[in-house]
């Protein structure tokens, strides 16, 4: 497995992650996170989010979504997140770690500015409010 994208999402799931690598002769493609598994789906070789510019092989992608785990009882960490381990498996049987995969509360924001930009984008947004995650960028290795 090449990396991930996004390394974390809302606790209550149905978060969309996609996961690059080689994944040859799958034949039940499936997402661990923690002790919950769930599908996953095979797919080519396309994508356009965060990564993008750097992800330039010919590399499979799996796409699974992640669980609700709103009552796990995970441990949080210092900034409101939960991280578990994600891991992937082709035949759901043996599992190969993908990496952390942090959970965190919706965020309530105190503020946003600007509130409007030009329709072109480009404009650069900052929000703040308790337990926002600093970075969070696609997770590999």
């Amino acid at each position: 497995m090449s990396f991930y994208d996004p390394p974390g999402g809302r606790i209550g799931g149905n978060t969309t992650v996609t996961l690059f690598g080689s994944f040859p002769g799958g034949s039940e493609y499936v997402c661990k996170y923690g002790s919950i598994v769930v599908p996953a789906t095979y797919g080519g070789a396309s994508y356009s989010g965060y990564g993008a510019q750097v992800y330039a092989g010919d590399d499979e992608r799996l796409v699974c979504h992640s669980p609700n785990v709103t009552d796990e009882g995970l441990a949080r960490e210092s900034h409101g997140g939960m991280s578990i381990e994600l891991a992937i498996s082709l035949n759901n049987e043996q599992f190969v770690l993908a990496g952390p995969f942090t959970f965190y509360d919706d965020p309530i924001f105190e503020s946003m500015v600007p509130l409007s930009g030009p329709d072109e984008g480009g404009t650069r947004v900052v929000i703040r409010g308790p337990d926002l995650e600093p970075e969070l960028l696609p997770s590999g290795f």
